[in-house]
């Protein structure tokens, strides 16, 4: 059962009554991240998810990570370009406890200046480990190529020069501006009772005050081509794409099923026909990444360099075929059941309950129901696939990014001629 209510200062307070369970999750989630950054703020939101652990007016860093192991919890947060959430999970019984932990880092978070250069020694070794990594980084490089220097395209923990040169008044300004009561929801998922949630979180919040944040998005020009990275490693990694649609969009239900059957599951057209039958990859998939005004649907593979322009061929041949005779009616039943299954398994965790009700009330304004949801899902037709697929798959807006030890000289054009 969903409880909703918007306190007198404007945070949204949620709950997901789940009466079964023996836990219970809460987050405080906002619509900030990389994305609405400035160039002299790069990576200011990353920095600040870090920085809220590291002590308040009451705790220390320590203190707050020893409240929830105490308790046997675990408390978190994540940072992505449009969302951040700090989260927390509890014993039921213990719901007061973690409340207090993330409201007290939220309101009284301390911005040490000692704290804030040893984290930005932390983020920086961060950035590092990204770049060190070619499976992880070819994705950045990928937004990148398609995005160019569009904030979406920035990482989310920020270049090196934007990182460095943070300053503890900048940190502030960009807190103070978006941490705010109209950008606040407060979900809560698990054995709890809403009144019970509504009544703490009145007690700490009633005199958190701040300004109404109105920030106007700037939607991306996307970019087709072609970027090649040398990177002496094993494998050539690649990532390509098309510009795809935004989380907002009424076809998404349509494209989970598009992305399903030509790279998301072990029985997807490309894993089966690169993977099981050729043995050229380790790993290949679909995916997707939904904005709030935009998107892109994209493909991923590792691959020797001998065999790179062979899996883009199968990649595009089979997104040929696809918009040329459209999806089987097995294929669509076998991913209408797929999604349908994942949704119901994700229901047994308090933690993806609670993200999910604290994402549709960012997104949409409105929880939108599990029931909902597998309804539009089922409602997917062959004719819906194949009018999507046509409709995102224009080699014209294709864009391809390869990291690995390929030569500069081997020449990729021929992938995006019509």
């Amino acid at each position: 059962m969903y409880h909703k209510e918007i306190l007198p200062n404007g945070i949204v307070v949620i709950t997901e009554e789940a009466p079964l369970f023996m836990s219970a999750s809460i987050g405080i989630s906002l619509n900030t991240g990389s994305r609405y950054e400035g160039l002299k703020q790069s990576g200011v939101s990353h920095f600040i998810e870090h920085i809220l652990f590291k002590g308040t007016e009451k705790r220390t860093a320590r203190e707050i990570s020893t409240a929830i192991d105490s308790v046997g919890g675990v408390i978190n947060a994540s940072c992505g370009k449009e969302f951040t959430c700090f989260y927390a999970r509890v014993v039921d019984k213990d719901l007061p406890l973690a409340m207090d932990v993330l409201l007290d880092m939220l309101l009284n978070s301390l911005f040490n200046k000692d704290d804030i250069e040893k984290e930005r020694s932390v983020i920086l070794e961060e950035i590092k480990s990204i770049e060190d990594s070619p499976g992880d980084y070819i994705f950045d490089l990928y937004l990148k190529t398609l995005l160019n220097n569009h904030p979406l395209a920035i990482m989310t923990s920020g270049d090196r020069d934007g990182v460095v040169n943070l300053g503890r008044n900048e940190i502030l300004s960009y807190f103070e501006q978006n941490y705010v009561p109209s950008n606040i929801v407060i979900s809560v998922a698990g054995n709890v009772k809403h009144e019970d949630v509504l009544n703490l979180s009145k007690g700490y919040l009633k005199d958190f005050k701040g300004n109404e944040r109105n920030i106007l998005l700037n939607a991306p020009v996307f970019n087709c081509g072609i970027n090649v990275n040398f990177r002496d490693c094993g494998q050539v990694h690649l990532s390509m794409g098309y510009p795809g649609i935004s989380v907002k969009d009424e076809r998404r239900y349509t494209a989970i099923i598009l992305d399903n059957i030509l790279g998301g599951t072990a029985s997807s057209r490309l894993f089966q026909k690169i993977r099981e039958d050729l043995g050229l990859v380790y790993s290949v998939y679909s995916f997707q990444y939904n904005f709030l005004d935009s998107g892109i649907f994209s493909f991923y593979a590792g691959t020797s360099v001998e065999n790179i322009k062979e899996v883009i061929s199968i990649i595009l041949a089979e997104i040929d075929t696809l918009c040329e005779s459209g999806i089987t009616d097995d294929e669509l039943q076998i991913a209408k059941s797929y999604v349908n299954g994942g949704m119901i398994l994700g229901l047994e965790s308090t933690s993806n309950r609670m993200f999910r009700i604290a994402k549709s009330e960012l997104v949409h304004k409105r929880i939108i129901s599990i029931e909902e949801i597998l309804e539009k899902i089922n409602l997917v037709s062959r004719d819906d696939v194949l009018s999507l697929a046509r409709s995102i798959f224009n080699r014209n807006r294709l864009a391809i990014c390869l990291l690995g030890p390929v030569d500069n000289n081997m020449n990729f054009s021929e992938f995006i001629t019509t």
